[in-house]
């Protein structure tokens, strides 16, 4: 089972809040619960996954993945209920999201 953690953009700050700080987590816990916290902040959820680079990259909602040279952002698909890769730059062939669901398949290369 994979651990349930979260972490948020700050847009005011450019700066990412992590639940590993006490006050930054409860503004993520506070926005989580739907109620105004007074930050302008983006939430992202862990995927539970790690790209294949030797730091074992945790990948996040939101991030920067590199699969076969191309770029994707790792989202949630709603209607299918798994995380997905959708390509940053579209080609004829490369047109839809891809299923992330093992470790090997991709490079985290940074994040939205």
């Amino acid at each position: 089972m994979r651990p349930i953690k979260f972490r948020a953009w700050d847009k005011e700050k450019n700066k990412m809040l992590s639940q590993d700080n006490p006050f930054q987590s409860q503004i993520i816990a506070t926005k989580i619960a739907s109620v105004e916290c007074g930050y302008d902040i983006v939430l992202m959820q862990f995927t539970g996954l790690h790209d294949t680079s030797e730091e074992k990259a945790e990948i996040w909602q939101d991030d920067i993945v590199e699969h076969g040279g191309m770029p994707y952002q790792v989202v949630w698909n709603e209607e299918q209920g798994y995380w997905a890769a959708q390509p940053l730059i579209t080609t004829e062939n490369e047109t839809m999201l891809f299923w992330l669901i093992d470790e090997g398949d991709c490079v985290k290369v940074g994040n939205i």
